[in-house]
């Protein structure tokens, strides 16, 4: 453990020589700046009436218009997956130039295959339809593939939009986890041919139809109405009617007043005897911003209607003040959240849950208050250091055991708490390196008795990205997780249930990436993910792949 500790400190500090070594001569940027996405050229400015002023939390999944998206190199490995595929690699720092779209073709060892297409059908002033469709995936023993395609179609006029989008995404993974026969003898399903294990295939549709305004309106406004269809297989599933509406503005220099609200109308589909259910959330809010002070005052409304009525209320209450613009500002937020429980979102945290208490465990998951503070502090030129801690009360968290006897993970739903406290450090020079460096500790508080089950105490991570030359770019990020606990559930004497605990250790992931781009319109890359071979767990009984690589082009049109 020690040596593999060593090893991924090593790789890291290798990672951020060159960034440390660079020149701090570079002109004045701000102590505020953040890391921006490049639109496509054609996509008109829109004022997003979903964030009027500041960032409102997502309280369900909702329907949203697709843009074209290069996806994050710097987090190849999502953390929420129990196997880390090598997804989209970046096209580069400097990357082609399109006018209508783009494709990009990628395959790699343990049949990692990636697949991207991107083609505006129509791309007039006013008028804009478009296609796309990704896909990556790993077949074989241990398989996940991820695929979503669809149309958007957008009328522009003199101050607001008319969007449509119809999208559909499928998920197609097999469960290889361990198998036991009693407390004491298991087996692997590797043991079986890949035709033997057992499959998910869901499907999630939507169409989505809204109007809303763009910049040069003098009112923020959105109306939105959308159709989903989740489908689990065998006939489950659910369907949901979803409307969206948002409206505000300015009342004076600097002042706003808005409101947000949405509502989720939930038919759920045999055999499941679950009442139709309603969900409301509502945002009213004010905010004030100068060059010193943004406060934010709006508190979060969240009601759950169906065989019975609850009311869910928390803050929305944020303040930065920027004490010296060009060294040092400090933050407070106090917000909540309320989430009710829908298939897509449970399934997203852990795909290898048991498929029938997906949807009949409607508990949801409140958090009256999650309060967080912290600096932004710029001591030179292109350096941002960012101390933090936040507290967070959590009523019905989930947390996950893994049944041995049904290959299923089940959900305990215990009230917490935790405490943050981290450290985020970015630097960067002119257009030629990038380093971020951060870690996190986390103080789970729970009930005598209690454990945060698969919950790290700590956490780091890195990401490095170095422009060699016009043509060159290469990227090293690494992340490493504390050791955890998992609760295990075994068959006992007389058909009981044992719960034991058991340990996941340490896991460390350090990934290497090299994008060439020779001209404007064509890009190659490799990846090469994992590559310290460490098959850590992010649950209990389903470890990673080891070392991958992925080769791949993209070619801009």
């Amino acid at each position: 453990m020690k040596k593999n500790i060593i090893y991924a400190a090593g790789i890291w500090l290798v990672a951020a020589m060159p960034a440390l070594a660079e020149n701090n001569t570079t002109e004045n940027d701000s102590v505020f700046e953040r890391k921006v996405t490049v639109e496509r050229e054609y996509t008109p400015l829109i004022k997003d009436a979903n964030k009027l002023d500041g960032k409102a939390q997502v309280k369900t999944s909702q329907a949203i218009q697709r843009e074209v998206e290069y996806t994050d190199f710097n987090r190849p490995i999502k953390a929420e997956r129990s196997i880390p595929t090598l997804e989209y690699p970046q096209l580069g720092f400097n990357m082609p130039q399109s006018d209508n779209g783009f494709a990009r073709l990628g395959l790699g060892m343990y049949f990692n295959t990636l697949a991207d297409l991107n083609y505006q059908l129509l791309n007039e002033r006013d008028m804009k339809m478009g296609i796309y469709a990704h896909h990556y995936g790993a077949f074989g023993y241990k398989t996940l593939s991820e695929t979503d395609f669809g149309i958007d179609f957008r009328k522009l006029f003199n101050t607001s939009e008319l969007y449509v989008n119809l999208s559909a995404a499928n998920s197609f993974y097999n469960r290889y986890g361990k198998a036991y026969v009693d407390s004491t003898s298991t087996y692997d399903w590797k043991q079986f041919p890949p035709s033997e294990m057992e499959t998910a295939s869901i499907w999630d549709a939507e169409a989505v139809v809204g109007w809303r305004s763009t910049a040069n309106s003098q009112l923020d406004y959105l109306l939105q109405t959308g159709y989903e269809h989740f489908n689990l297989g065998n006939q489950t599933g659910t369907h949901t009617i979803k409307t969206k509406g948002a409206i505000g503005g300015t009342v004076g220099i600097g002042h706003k007043i808005g409101l947000e609200a949405d509502m989720d109308n939930i038919f759920y589909m045999a055999p499941y005897d679950i009442p139709t259910t309603t969900f409301i959330h509502a945002r009213p809010y004010y905010s004030f911003t100068n060059d010193v002070v943004k406060v934010q005052a709006g508190v979060n409304l969240d009601m759950l209607l169906s065989n019975q009525f609850k009311f869910a209320p928390s803050p929305d209450v944020r303040f930065e003040w920027k004490a010296n613009p060009n060294m040092v500002s400090m933050y407070l937020n106090a917000t909540g959240s309320y989430t009710y429980n829908m298939a897509e979102i449970w399934l997203n945290d852990n795909r290898y849950m048991d498929l029938s208490q997906v949807l009949a465990d409607t508990v949801a998951t409140y958090s009256p208050v999650q309060a967080e503070f912290g600096l932004k502090i710029k001591p030179t030129n292109g350096l941002l250091i960012n101390p933090f801690i936040a507290y967070s009360y959590i009523k019905n968290e989930r947390f996950y055991y893994y049944n041995t006897l049904a290959d299923r993970f089940q959900v305990l739903h215990q009230n917490a708490s935790i405490i943050d406290a981290g450290l985020n450090l970015n630097y960067h020079f002119q257009d030629k390196v990038w380093l971020n460096f951060g870690g996190a500790y986390h103080l789970w508080l729970m009930k005598e008795g209690e454990t945060a089950w698969d919950k790290p105490a700590w956490n780091i991570w890195t990401d490095v990205r170095y422009n060699i030359t016009t043509k060159w770019s290469v990227q090293l990020d690494a992340t490493l997780t504390g050791d955890r606990k998992a609760l295990v559930a075994t068959a006992g004497n007389n058909n009981q249930m044992l719960f034991e605990t058991r340990k996941l250790d340490m896991g460390y992931n350090i990934n290497l990436g090299c994008v060439y781009t020779p001209n404007k319109w064509l890009s190659a890359f490799v990846k090469v993910n994992n590559i310290a071979h460490n098959k850590y767990a992010s649950y209990y009984a389903y470890e990673s792949y080891g070392i991958q690589f992925l080769l791949g082009a993209s070619v801009a049109f």
